[in-house]
């Protein structure tokens, strides 16, 4: 019997974890994205949202949503960057600590006990097969897009 595509298999171990996960962050009303800009803004106070993106392989737009969200609960705030005024960085607020001090020791777990299945080699090898995937898949999305808005006869 042949194998799933392997982008099945990405889909299908990501459906499992939300099952597992899903329940802790709905308990606080948060979703997958808010709880991994929580997490990255909790771990390291002062990143720009680009590298809030980078940390938790969020998209700009769903990395956006989420800290819009977590804004408007008063859960995070922002601050110009003391390094590039142009810059704005994120900071939880009192209450923004105090949900990631209450979820993320509990999502984190979670994540541990299923991420030990893989020794530390093939965890590794894995993390970054998904990465070139993930941008391989990008790049094909850009030309895709490029092409669609190319003019007729134009190549």
């Amino acid at each position: 019997m042949p194998e799933p595509p392997i982008l099945f298999l990405v889909a299908a171990a990501r459906r499992s974890v939300v099952s597992l996960v899903g329940p802790q962050l709905e308990s606080l009303g948060l979703t997958l994205q808010e709880y991994a800009v929580l997490a990255a803004a909790a771990e390291q106070p002062g990143l720009g949202q680009s590298e809030v993106c980078r940390r938790s392989a969020l998209d700009l737009a769903a990395a956006s949503r989420a800290v819009s969200a977590l804004m408007e609960r008063r859960l995070l705030r922002t601050a110009r960057s003391p390094r590039d005024r142009r810059k704005r960085v994120l900071h939880l607020t009192d209450a923004g600590r105090a949900e990631a001090q209450q979820i993320l020791p509990r999502v984190e777990t979670i994540f541990a006990e299923v991420e030990a299945g893989l020794p530390g080699a093939e965890r590794s090898a894995l993390a970054a097969a998904l990465r070139v995937l993930a941008l391989r898949a990008d790049g094909l999305r850009s030309a895709q897009a490029r092409s669609q808005r190319a003019p007729a006869g134009s190549s």
